[in-house]
């Protein structure tokens, strides 16, 4: 009698799948070239090349399967367009006119007292610190540093020559700020008609920068309550308001 296991002829050896990098059926492959990645054939024979050809075109594997084992159920023809990338937005650059817009209503910030800073929408979007930093090259150049890049222009003469040098005797009244322990009077310095046409330039110059502002006081250091319309302009804090308002028919 005999005892013990044995083991049938029939059984063949297993061993484990082995994954390489060679093209899924390359051997069936006309010319060796893939003909479905667009009009044009595509030379390949390894994984890595094809799947470098399917970023290239936007495209990915039915799925995304990669396996060996079954190599009838994975075929270069199993291929569905991805969906595009949201693009990156990239901060605009400055322009002539834009530069010098910015560079002269520095003097009329100057004339009434205000202190500016800039801030990038695109920044603020991504969720990054908005605040930038205004740098004058010279005469004739300037550069907007915020989180991401470098908005900058050199202009093709000397920007002193925009300066809003003009000096005015500036009109002052009296207006009435209403809170809620009601109205009291502050001190008010009407704006000049060419001084409110450069700021106007300036809201114009920002939106096509996607940048924005804040003005402060110097006397109170306090941020200022804009409005700013074709009609008028309010610039209010804690010590005076600057008030323009248009010739109205």
């Amino acid at each position: 009698m005999q005892t013990g296991a044995t083991v049938s002829d029939d059984l063949k050896p297993v061993s484990p799948a082995i994954h390489t990098d060679e093209l899924w059926d390359i051997d069936k492959l006309e010319g060796g070239m893939l003909q479905n990645l667009g009009p044009t054939p595509v030379k390949a024979t390894t994984k890595t090349e094809f799947k470098r050809e399917l970023k290239r075109r936007g495209l990915r594997m039915k799925d995304q399967q990669e396996s060996d084992i079954a190599p009838d159920e994975v075929h270069p023809v199993d291929l569905v367009e991805t969906a595009p990338e949201k693009p990156i937005e990239i901060e605009p650059d400055l322009t002539e006119w834009q530069t010098r817009t910015l560079f002269a209503v520095g003097r009329v910030f100057q004339r009434y007292g205000l202190q500016e800073a800039l801030h990038c929408d695109v920044c603020f979007e991504q969720g990054a610190p908005s605040g930038c930093r205004v740098t004058i090259r010279g005469n004739s150049g300037m550069a907007i540093h915020c989180h991401n890049r470098v908005r900058a222009h050199v202009c093709m003469t000397d920007m002193s020559y925009t300066r809003a040098d003009a000096i005015t005797s500036l009109d002052r009244t009296e207006g009435s700020l209403v809170g809620p322990d009601g109205a009291k009077l502050l001190p008010t310095v009407l704006i000049q008609d060419d001084d409110a046409k450069l700021l106007h330039r300036e809201q114009e110059a920002l939106r096509g920068l996607r940048l924005n502002h804040l003005l402060y006081c110097v006397g109170c250091r306090v941020a200022c309550e804009l409005e700013m319309s074709t009609e008028q302009i309010v610039m209010t804090c804690q010590c005076r308001i600057r008030f323009w308002r248009g010739v109205t028919h």
